[in-house]
């Protein structure tokens, strides 16, 4: 499987081509819309953290205010859909915080369309936005060090999909996302993930169905820049030298899954998927210059592992709940490969004809594959817990506490932070112009 990597254009102005593509893909949809439709969307909210960037030897609490705009667009003719939605977020801590301070854009695209017996769909997401990682990552040299300064980070984010209805009680579904994440500055890594996904469903009854899936993805890391400074043995000490030209590492990764869904109850459903995994690694060695040859950074390698996904979800008329276990590959936002072991859960609740109450809880653990030389390997945990009010139909006040906990394994201590939120929204009405 050849995938190749985009070049020539910067980061920015590609994700905006790639955007604008999709947008031209869909329009035929909404030349022939029956309805237009416009629905805006506004919050600002009160931030307390009193360790907003999750250092483990002290914290350092920071006051905030967050706004957030974005609008709805809907084109629909009963058999196709499309929507569009901008969104923009303002970050404001002040002088004392100025690494904290933002303005960031989003824009998520989705569209389908359907005939008797096939579906077609179109997702596609773009963001432009300065991030504060709060993961270690690794120093060129092979030490290690906490990136603490801001970076602005443009990711783009394309999967085009399709199913097909074979038989009465047999499907065939395809997806292909392709995701491309570029920092800005130097000390992260950029890198371009790709997934694909072939399925076959087949109902055992109205209630039963199982089903196959074969997986295969490709992960393109940035490992080193051209120019970077590389430490290399020399005369029994070391010696600072440039890398020349960009050094890239690939993994390679094939999988098979087998699931079986079951609807418990009219409104109790159960999903369990698992399968295994096999990851090629090979990595290119970083050029010297003035012909003191090469260096290799990463012995190529294969890891097998397994791929697992649970969940369990209810939606009754005042309360909604889930769980849901799973165990993937996926790159961290250092742009670091991982297996993830995540779990999670949450609760919504009506307390009361305007009042409603949220509790989230999320948790993983992240160990580097076998050949990760990046010391990875981390824990983290957070849990939410908010209030909600509709002053309005339109208008909502809500108060939210979250907690996040975060501790890598060759670290003696973790990392804690406690956040308070309250904030006030308003989602307007539906604006809608048919035909």
């Amino acid at each position: 499987m050849t995938l190749p990597r985009p070049q020539g254009a910067p980061p920015a102005a590609r994700a905006t081509r790639a955007l604008a593509a999709a947008v031209i893909l869909l329009l035929p949809l909404a030349a022939l819309a029956d309805e237009w439709s416009a629905r805006p969307r506004i919050s600002s909210r009160l931030v307390y953290d009193d360790n907003p960037r999750l250092w483990r030897d002290h914290t350092n609490d920071a006051l905030g205010v967050v706004t957030e705009a974005a609008v709805d667009l809907g084109w629909s003719d009963g058999a196709s859909q499309l929507t569009f939605t901008p969104r923009l977020r303002h970050n404001e801590y002040g002088s004392d915080h100025p690494e904290l301070d933002s303005l960031d854009q989003y824009y998520t695209l989705s569209g389908t369309t359907s005939t008797d017996r096939a579906k077609f769909g179109l997702s596609a997401s773009a963001s432009f936005a300065t991030v504060l990682s709060t993961e270690d990552v690794v120093e060129e040299t092979g030490g290690r060090e906490r990136r603490d300064r801001k970076v602005d980070r443009d990711s783009l984010s394309i999967t085009p999909s399709f199913s097909y209805v074979l038989s009465e009680r047999n499907t065939l579904g395809i997806d292909f996302t392709a995701s491309d994440v570029d920092y800005q500055g130097p000390g992260y890594h950029d890198y371009q993930f790709y997934t694909a996904n072939l399925s076959l469903g087949h109902a055992l009854s109205e209630r039963d169905t199982v089903s196959a899936i074969v997986y295969l993805s490709r992960y393109d890391r940035t490992m080193l820049e051209s120019g970077t400074t590389l430490r290399v043995p020399f005369g029994g000490g070391s010696l600072l030298v440039p890398v020349r030209g960009d050094v890239d590492a690939t993994t390679d990764s094939i999988g098979a899954q087998a699931g079986y869904e079951r609807a418990l109850t009219e409104t109790l459903k159960g999903r369990v998927a698992a399968g295994v995994v096999r990851s090629e690694l090979s990595a290119e060695k970083a050029r010297l210059p003035w012909g003191l040859g090469s260096v290799e950074l990463v012995e190529d390698s294969t890891d097998w592992g397994q791929l697992l996904n649970l969940s369990l979800s209810e939606k009754l008329e005042r309360m909604t709940w889930d769980l849901a276990a799973s165990r993937t590959l996926s790159p961290t936002g250092d742009g670091v490969l991982v297996r993830r072991d995540e779990v999670s859960g949450g609760l919504t609740r009506e307390l009361a004809p305007r009042t409603s109450g949220r509790l989230r809880l999320v948790g993983f653990r992240e160990d580097g594959l076998k050949s990760s030389v990046d010391y990875s390997d981390r824990k983290y945990a957070r849990l939410e817990a908010g209030v909600s009010y509709r002053l309005t139909p339109f208008w909502t006040l809500s108060g939210q506490y979250q907690f996040r906990y975060e501790k890598y394994e060759y670290a003696d201590d973790g990392a804690n932070s406690n956040a308070f939120w309250l904030s006030i929204g308003y989602q307007g009405d539906k604006w809608a112009v048919s035909r």
